[in-house]
């Protein structure tokens, strides 16, 4: 968090710093979702991936986690 001299919270940054990590959720979900629907997808990839990549699709946590 972005501290003030005052010892607060900017809340204006701290919106902002959200909103940046939504877009960049937004798109890697978008991006997964491309990925798991090209033809092949189901014959190429692992079990073990699909199966992951079915879990970060279905849960939010999952795509934000890696933008901190």
């Amino acid at each position: 968090m972005k501290l003030t001299r005052k010892g607060r919270v900017d809340a204006t940054a701290e919106i902002s710093k959200l909103e940046k990590k939504q877009v960049l959720a937004e798109q890697n979900k978008a991006k997964l979702i491309k990925t798991t629907q090209q033809p092949g997808y189901e014959k190429t990839a692992k079990e073990e991936v699909r199966q992951q990549n079915q879990e970060r699709v279905s849960s939010p946590k999952c795509l934000v986690r890696s933008q901190s």
